[in-house]
């Protein structure tokens, strides 16, 4: 659930095309080695997307708040894309915890009153939204829309909803305030999952802002230190995507590990998030 809908500003929400656009770029500036120019890595990105350059400019600057340019030259003096949007970094820390300010917790068939879900885009391409009567209960990413909603009506079926509603526009409305990049949108999370589940999506909750963790630190943070496997079965069971941020969980090489969603969505994440304007 959210309150206080009005909003002084969004990020860009884009469709899946504009979105695939997006994370092939960054997989290519990603994978990019330091010996090429700026001008021609920024070339080889573009390449990549299929556009040109000038409405693929148009189309990240509108996303990432920054000029893909200046990401690029960031990359060339960075390790890793992930150091050079932490460079770049204009959003600032802590931006996501201090909105959600109430977490309802639930075990894994309890029941729920009224269920309201729809499909809208969201800055990393199409989202499908639930709201119960106690907070938004899920958050997912669409690639192929048939098989992602059998899958949350496969989720949602034990929770057996009384009434049970799609409405795309309100779902646009939500997503909009969610992503919103001036003003912080209070959260509510209804959060139906296992005491285990909970108590590792409670421990992800605490991440602050940029911060990235693996899987050993969780398991600690969640008071398992010796059940990182598990850790890793509960975070992918997560559908809260981004606001219990299972995308900041990485391997203990630093490297971007698995995501429910796709390696690139939580790469494009990871970016948004250090590029972004700040509230």
């Amino acid at each position: 659930m959210i309150r206080s809908l009005k909003t002084l500003g969004h990020a860009e929400h884009l469709d899946a095309p504009q979105f695939s656009a997006i994370e092939r770029a960054l997989r290519r500036l990603d994978a990019s080695k330091k010996e090429i120019t700026a001008r021609a890595l920024q070339r080889v990105a573009i390449d990549a997307t299929g556009m040109g350059s000038a409405p693929f400019a148009r189309l990240f600057e509108a996303w990432a708040g920054v000029p893909f340019a200046a990401l690029v030259a960031a990359r060339l003096d960075c390790d890793s894309l992930q150091a050079a949007a932490f460079e770049l970094r204009l959003r600032g820390a802590n931006r996501l915890a201090s909105r959600v300010t109430a977490v309802t917790e639930a075990a894994p068939r309890s029941p729920v009153a009224r269920l309201s879900w729809g499909v809208a885009p969201s800055p990393f391409g199409m989202c499908l939204i639930a709201s119960s009567e106690r907070g938004l209960v899920h958050l997912s990413f669409v690639d192929r829309l048939a098989r992602d909603v059998r899958e949350f009506q496969q989720r949602i079926d034990p929770w057996k909803p009384g009434v049970l509603q799609r409405d795309d526009r309100e779902a646009a409305v939500v997503l909009r305030a969610l992503f919103a990049a001036r003003r912080r949108a209070q959260i509510e999370l209804h959060m139906i999952g296992s005491e285990f589940q909970r108590r590792v999506w409670r421990a992800l909750l605490a991440v602050s802002g940029l911060e990235s963790l693996g899987y050993s630190e969780l398991a600690a943070a969640a008071g398992h230190a010796s059940a990182a496997r598990a850790i890793g079965s509960a975070v992918g069971a997560n559908r809260l995507g981004w606001i219990v941020p299972c995308h900041h969980v990485l391997r203990r090489d630093g490297g971007l590990g698995g995501f429910h969603w796709g390696v690139d969505r939580k790469r494009a994440m990871l970016v948004w998030e250090s590029l972004a304007p700040p509230p």
